[in-house]
């Protein structure tokens, strides 16, 4: 179902609270998903507007998780190595409007992700969430910033334990990015017009090397 919400973000903390607004008489109604994944422990993930339907095929049970936009991308991580008190995630936030600069101005570090579960690659401002799905606990990693909006793809490389996020530029800018995410530490790097004048439409590796797809829709502005 589509609910439609109200995003709260709390620049002082950079925490984010999401209101259903079905909670204020506003009907549900029936929608697309946006990505689909399984995890190792038999969950699928299903993602739509302003919500993630967690389903049990093992039980039958199926319950929903509000987020602050839409999942465009879901990336199963089977593992994340390292104590969770040691861990911590940044959290990249632009401020509005801010035209001039190309990345985000304050940087934020916030809990641990827990050992597994999914990443989310949210539309807007490609934002990047951990999805611990056990215990229902979303926790903000990064926002890309670079005047980046709707994440394409995303993938996990287990060898080095880092996600890579494509995405396209927002409304009217040129040129998308790649965003490396090193989960050890919560280092991100982002390299903007990694394919001259085209949104980064796709993402694969192997190893040490990154496989980048492109599109001029949306990336020359």
């Amino acid at each position: 179902v589509v609910e439609s919400g109200i995003v709260e973000y709390d620049r002082d903390t950079g925490t984010l609270e999401t209101v259903a607004l079905s909670r204020a008489g506003l009907a549900p109604r029936p929608e697309l998903p946006m990505a689909l994944a399984a995890l190792d422990n038999g969950q699928v993930l299903v993602s739509g507007k302003y919500g993630l339907q967690v389903h049990d095929p093992a039980t039958g049970s199926a319950w929903r998780l509000q987020i602050p936009g839409e999942a465009k991308a879901i990336t199963p991580v089977p593992s994340v190595p390292g104590p969770e008190t040691e861990r911590a995630g940044r959290f990249e936030r632009d401020r509005a409007g801010d035209e001039g600069k190309d990345a985000g101005d304050d940087e934020e570090k916030d809990a641990a992700p827990p050992a597994a579960g999914a990443f989310l690659s949210v539309y807007t401002q490609a934002r990047v969430l951990h999805l611990d799905p056990a215990r229902g606990v979303l926790v903000p990693l990064f926002r890309t910033g670079h005047q980046q909006t709707r994440p394409t793809d995303a993938v996990y490389v287990p060898e080095r334990d880092t996600l890579l996020v494509a995405t396209e530029p927002d409304y009217g800018r040129r040129e998308g990015a790649l965003s490396v995410y090193e989960s050890d530490d919560g280092d991100v790097a982002t390299y903007r017009g990694v394919i001259p004048e085209q949104t980064v439409l796709s993402v694969a590796a192997d190893g040490d090397v990154a496989y980048l797809g492109g599109s001029v829709r949306n990336g020359l502005g």
